[in-house]
């Protein structure tokens, strides 16, 4: 086992069989996607993803690469902050030096997180930074911005938030996918930094 694919023990024999079925026959491997085992397990190839399934169909795989580099691809980044990691520093490099639009807590200050309109915006704020009035840091921002057409109206560059499992169900959809990137730090130093 290494670190990406542990071997995980079977919980109870019809999991394991299904799996070892799999594994045999090589469900997964020859059409390029996978099977499903139970809800947290996705079988593909020669490995399992321990993952919510939920995941596949929101996430893109972040290895293949879009379709064509000559369009815009529907696949909208999404920035996963982890605590003391970093992440507001990479949030500000993406707003403030690469000038992207960020879908983030700081969308909805100045009040514009309950815009009465129900439309999307993009404000510019005395930073000079570029946000889309929705809340990405909880969820009923989210669900605010799922309702308004976050991820398939093209407004925003970048999604930044912590709340990955909430993103995953409720932000994005198998025509407009996520791709995740985000920032690690050792465990012990980000514990001992909280």
């Amino acid at each position: 086992a290494d670190l990406l694919h542990p071997k995980v023990p079977a919980q109870d024999t019809s999991n394991a069989a299904a799996v070892a079925a799999a594994a045999v026959s090589g469900a997964g491997a020859s059409s390029g996607g996978g099977m499903v085992v139970d809800d947290m397990t996705y079988f593909r190839g020669d490995h399992m993803d321990y993952l919510p399934h939920h995941f596949k169909n929101s996430f893109a795989n972040v290895w293949e690469v879009p379709s064509s580099s000559l369009e815009r691809s529907t696949d909208l980044p999404m920035f996963w902050h982890i605590p003391k990691s970093g992440g507001t520093t990479v949030a500000d490099i993406l707003t403030h030096c690469l000038n992207l639009v960020s879908a983030s807590k700081i969308g909805a200050t100045e009040g514009h997180g309950t815009d009465q309109e129900g439309i999307l915006q993009v404000n510019t704020y005395a930073d000079k930074g570029k946000y889309v009035n929705v809340d990405t840091s909880t969820l009923p921002g989210i669900q605010r911005a799922k309702q308004l057409g976050l991820a398939s109206s093209g407004m925003a560059d970048v999604v930044v938030t912590h709340r990955l499992q909430e993103a995953s169900m409720d932000l994005f959809d198998p025509a407009h996918k996520g791709r995740i990137f985000c920032m690690f730090r050792h465990p012990v130093r980000r514990a001992i930094s909280m």
